[in-house]
């Protein structure tokens, strides 16, 4: 529904206020001027004590359609109400930041498209010992591992070119492992737009590349984006030694949290150890929602949610080491040009 279009639009009409400093990367500065520079219809709008970046697009036959991923509304059952007629649009997607805006969601009438995932976070503390005291017994082996193993680190500001050999490794990773990454443009965007925002962290054994991550800055955050390794990078710990320098580097850049995205165990438990090793907490984002004029004429029937739809997470936050069994979940409803690395979620084995 919201496919990314190129065009020569530059980054330079993006001086508004909105994002906040600690914003997802969905709602933030770098992800709208890398929109705006792709062509894309977007904006930051009011929604009455909040803001919100929304994507408009209008196609034949559907309409005008308007897209809200991880805004941070707050949202009571009136004022989810009122979201579709604020945004002019005959359909609104939502994909709700917290259960609670998803409560209200379902109390305006919304329609539940895909169940909620849950993300990883980790608070980056000033104090390495404090982090270094929140790593996970075998996590912190793994890293003493990899810091041992004569790896060779860099950090260097992504440039802004989609064909970058990071693309192309994960692309080929992509395909072995079955996901959809975000598009090269668009990462290339937000390197064009806001230089320094993407950081790609490698590690060398001699001349060897072993592995790589991608982070973006957006504010007070950071977002895991790319996780990319080879053979000898996952029995040399490579992505440990990568991660942990990471949180130090990004630490000393101003970054206070980190989203490292998905964290479901049932679709990728290696990634979701991985994850949570890192002292990560663990919380549910609200699903995805639609509102439609569909939806109000009966155009599309209303059908109950069915057991193994319902929400696994009840819990607003818990830690990784108090985590269950994670329930199956839909994919989200948007696509890639649109959806949240968080929910989707970098799947590199270490």
């Amino acid at each position: 529904m919201f496919d990314l279009a190129p065009s020569e639009t530059s980054c330079a009409d993006t001086r508004v206020s909105g994002p906040k400093p600690h914003a997802p990367l969905q709602q933030s500065r770098p992800w709208l001027r890398a929109l705006r520079l792709l062509g894309r219809d977007a904006r930051i709008e009011a929604f009455g004590d909040h803001t919100a970046l929304v994507i408009r697009q209008t196609k034949p036959v559907i309409g005008n359609t308007a897209l809200l991923t991880r805004a941070q509304l707050d949202l009571t059952p009136a004022a989810a109400r009122e979201l579709r007629a604020l945004c002019g649009t005959r359909h609104l997607l939502v994909n709700a930041e917290t259960p609670d805006d998803a409560d209200a969601l379902r109390a305006a009438g919304f329609r539940r498209m895909a169940a909620p995932r849950q993300i990883a976070e980790v608070s980056l503390d000033p104090s390495s010992d404090a982090m270094a005291a929140g790593l996970h017994g075998k996590w912190r082996n793994r890293l003493r591992k990899g810091l041992s193993s004569g790896l060779f680190v860099t950090r260097r500001p992504l440039p802004p070119s989609p064909s970058h050999w990071i693309f192309r490794a994960e692309a080929a990773q992509a395909k072995a492992l079955s996901y959809q990454p975000l598009p090269p443009r668009l990462i290339a965007a937000i390197a064009a737009c806001t230089p320094g925002a993407p950081q790609i962290f490698t590690a060398y054994l001699g001349a060897e590349k072993l592995a790589a991550l991608v982070f973006l800055r957006h504010g007070r955050r950071a977002t895991y984006q790319i996780g990319w390794t080879t053979r000898a990078g996952r029995e040399k710990c490579a992505g440990h030694a990568l991660m942990w320098r990471a949180m130090l580097d990004l630490q000393t850049m101003g970054v206070e949290l980190l989203d490292l995205g998905s964290a479901d165990s049932g679709q990728n438990p290696g990634l979701a150890r991985f994850k949570c090793g890192t002292g990560a907490r663990i919380r549910p984002l609200g699903g995805t929602w639609l509102s439609s004029t569909w939806l109000d004429t009966g155009w599309m029937r209303r059908r109950p949610v069915t057991r193994s739809e319902r929400p696994s997470v009840t819990v607003h936050e818990r830690t990784c080491s108090a985590q269950s069994a994670s329930a199956r979940a839909l994919p989200d409803a948007a696509t890639s040009a649109s959806r949240s690395p968080a929910d989707s979620g970098p799947r590199a084995r270490h």
